[in-house]
């Protein structure tokens, strides 16, 4: 399905398209695009982005009581690569990743020469999705996801394949009481998504989610987690005119109370771990994956 998603301006000369998920199914079954080689066309450049993970939930336990905080889910993995047209067949299948419900993993993403997603020789791209925040509890925070990988692919290798990884899912507030940790969303290799932010944990004072934080606040924002009992995250953004998306930040906890969501993730970006509470609050959705091939 061609999309305008990004909302890119007319491209010229070439060909761009953009397809997003097309069912929730995502990762064991999923649902195929198909694209089609322009006429003519010289390269071939395919980008493709895994799903973002859910993040951890927050722990339950009574009033007064530790309770860690849930993780925030790990990011999608980022993985380009040129390919030559004469290598590529005339047509090829997308399968783009849904982000994962909270505490649960993302989905694959794959581009494949047939619809088919158990046999890695079709896989031109095989990108799998992010590792779920981990769920809070009486002796321990629930720890970041993990970033998705890309497995090496058969035709994948006729190109230089280029892969990112970026900043991890952070870890949970300690059960003793304490804020959600931070994530720094363009730390690391990978400036297009990040990790979710953690959830706050609780013995008996409220704290709150972990941030989203940036480099320089003059260009980038901070997006702030929860603040005050039971706040949930906010959720990731897109920043204006640039590829770089971010997490979801972390909930706040609530001492007798249901504890703050964490926020949903941007595109392949983890969502925020839940705050502890009476009842734990629920990470938030991983971001869905996205795949771009353009060719000229």
């Amino acid at each position: 399905m061609l999309t305008d998603f990004m909302n890119w301006p007319d491209q010229g000369v070439g060909d761009v398209q953009q397809f997003l998920p097309l069912n929730a199914a995502g990762g064991s079954t999923p649902s195929w695009h198909t694209w089609r080689k322009p006429r003519g066309c010289s390269f071939v450049f395919l980008f493709g982005v895994s799903g973002g993970a859910g993040g951890g939930f927050g722990f339950t336990r009574t009033a007064g009581n530790p309770g860690g905080g849930g993780g925030g889910g790990g990011p999608g993995a980022a993985v380009a690569t040129m390919i030559p047209a004469l290598f590529l067949p005339d047509i090829l299948y997308v399968a783009v990743g849904f982000g994962g419900t909270p505490g649960n993993s993302g989905n694959e993403t794959l581009i494949s020469v047939q619809p088919n997603n158990s046999t890695n020789g079709f896989f031109i791209l095989n990108i799998t999705g992010g590792g779920f925040g981990g769920i809070g509890s009486a002796g321990a925070a629930g720890s970041g996801g993990g970033v998705g990988a890309s497995t090496t692919a058969r035709l994948g290798t006729f190109g230089p394949l280029v892969t990112g990884a970026g900043p991890v899912g952070a870890s949970g507030g300690a059960q003793t009481g304490a804020v959600g940790a931070n994530v720094a969303y363009l730390a690391g290799t990978n400036g297009f998504v990040c990790g979710g932010a953690g959830g706050a944990g609780s013995t008996g004072t409220d704290f709150a989610g972990g941030n989203q934080t940036s480099p320089s606040t003059a260009y980038y924002p901070t997006i702030n987690g929860g603040s005050g009992a039971g706040a949930a995250g906010a959720p990731g953004i897109k920043l204006p005119d640039q590829f770089i998306f971010t997490g979801g930040s972390g909930g706040a906890s609530n001492n007798s109370g249901v504890g703050g969501a964490g926020g949903a993730g941007a595109l392949g970006c983890g969502g925020g771990g839940g705050g502890a509470g009476a009842t734990g609050g629920a990470g938030g959705r991983g971001g869905d994956g996205i795949v771009i091939i353009a060719s000229i």
